[in-house]
């Protein structure tokens, strides 16, 4: 068989009495049988672990060449694409959430919101309070 490498590999007694039992049930020689196995599982792996890369790259978190190092190959038109409209969209998203970080600065700047603005020094007062007892409560625990 040319372009092939032998590959041994030990395992238990028990396994290959139960992959003879395999390969006299379905016919199949169990050599055969375990490269079709070995082969699929590898596939799946692979698929896996190419997906993931994917994900990253479409994602930003890599960059082409990137992708190549890992891969062995370069991003895809698609994935460039589908690149393009995440950017796009997260633009958005972070353009909506300056948008309503500003219209809650606008109505915190209004008159009407001077209650608010001891309602939220209440709120710090008591979470601060909160994380004395905690500390206090660990100090006490490690004392004892």
């Amino acid at each position: 068989m040319k372009n092939t490498e032998q590959f041994n590999i030990r395992i238990s007694k028990s396994l290959i009495f139960d992959l003879e039992f395999i390969s006299q049930h379905i016919k199949i020689n169990r050599n055969d049988w375990l490269r079709t196995k070995i082969a699929e599982l590898i596939l799946k792996e692979k698929r896996e672990i190419l997906e993931e890369y994917e994900k990253k790259y479409i994602t930003g978190y890599l960059t082409e060449n990137e992708f190549k190092k890992h891969t062995g190959i370069f991003p895809t038109e698609g994935m460039k694409k589908l690149r393009t409209e995440h950017e796009a969209y997260k633009r958005d998203d972070d353009r909506r959430a300056k948008e309503i970080v500003e219209n809650t600065f606008a109505q915190l700047n209004s008159k009407q919101n001077m209650h608010f603005d001891k309602y939220l020094k209440g709120v710090i007062k008591k979470v601060e309070a909160k994380k004395k007892k905690t500390k206090n409560k660990r100090s006490r625990s490690k004392i004892i």
